[in-house]
């Protein structure tokens, strides 16, 4: 582990470059001038030795400039560094923005097509039970249509059925007018008879009415009560004995139906004494 930390740091690129200037600042500290020339010590003439002094304030200074030099350098490969660090700190918070934008970007599509797959489902659910709808109705269209004829039918039938008993209903009740009638005209028939009757047997009559007669109105109430006579025409000694004979007689027969009365109750009759 300490091998592979102490190589990491050598290869880094800021100990690369403090590398670079200690050994700039060894070369430089190399390059010092010292005397190059020693005298030489003989035997004879012994004189002291004198050591030519380095000025350690200039060696500290130019040490220390390169020092400067090395922080300088050192701190604008820091500052380097850090420029780097922000660039890349700026590019992956670009790239993390992207990111983050294409996620949102996908994820606003899927909820786009979501919200599309429900809206297509909502619609097609709507279109469902829309023909649902229109299919009931079309059925209760159809039911109602049924039902209307249906009924019709009945209808028809029961007018068809009314038709026939009206019919029928119409044809007995001609038939019975018919035979009603028949009947009254017989009763009429059969009261101007008795009528006739008994006006004749109340006329008193002579030879000299012989191949004469008198036709008289008569008006009678519901009882047969005469209440008027009145002369049409004839010869008036018949005319004058038909009309004491009516007035003598008061009250002729008159039937109890009102239908027979009706037909009797103004009647025209033509008197021809029997001699």
């Amino acid at each position: 582990m300490k091998t592979n930390l102490s190589t990491g740091m050598l290869t880094s690129p800021v100990w690369k470059s403090v590398a670079l200037h200690l050994a700039l600042g060894g070369m430089l500290l190399v390059s010092i001038e010292f005397p190059a020339h020693v005298p030489e010590i003989t035997a004879p003439d012994v004189q002291p030795i004198q050591a030519v002094a380095v000025d350690q304030a200039v060696v500290e200074q130019q040490l220390q400039k390169r020092r400067d030099s090395i922080e300088a350098a050192r701190q604008e490969v820091l500052r380097q560094e850090q420029a780097k660090r922000r660039a890349a700190e700026q590019e992956r918070q670009r790239q993390a923005r992207a990111k983050a934008a294409a996620e949102k970007k996908r994820r606003e599509k899927i909820e786009a097509e979501r919200r599309e797959a429900e809206r297509k489902k909502a619609e097609q659910k709507r279109r469902e039970e829309a023909e649902k709808q229109r299919q009931r109705e079309e059925a209760e269209r159809k039911k109602r249509e049924r039902e209307a004829q249906k009924k019709a039918a009945e209808a028809r039938e029961r007018a068809e059925q009314e038709r026939i008993m009206q019919e029928k209903m119409a044809q007995e009740r001609a038939a019975q007018a018919q035979r009603r009638q028949r009947y009254v005209l017989s009763e009429k028939d059969k009261y101007r008879a008795l009528i006739y009757q008994a006006i004749s047997s109340r006329l008193l009559m002579d030879d000299s009415m012989r191949g004469k007669s008198c036709r008289v109105n008569i008006k009678l109430a519901t009882t047969g009560f005469v209440v008027q006579v009145k002369v049409l025409g004839g010869d008036p000694y018949v005319c004058r004995a038909t009309e004491n004979a009516i007035l003598k007689a008061g009250k002729l027969p008159m039937s109890s139906e009102p239908d027979v009365y009706q037909e009797l109750k103004d009647i025209n009759v033509t008197f021809k004494p029997d001699l």
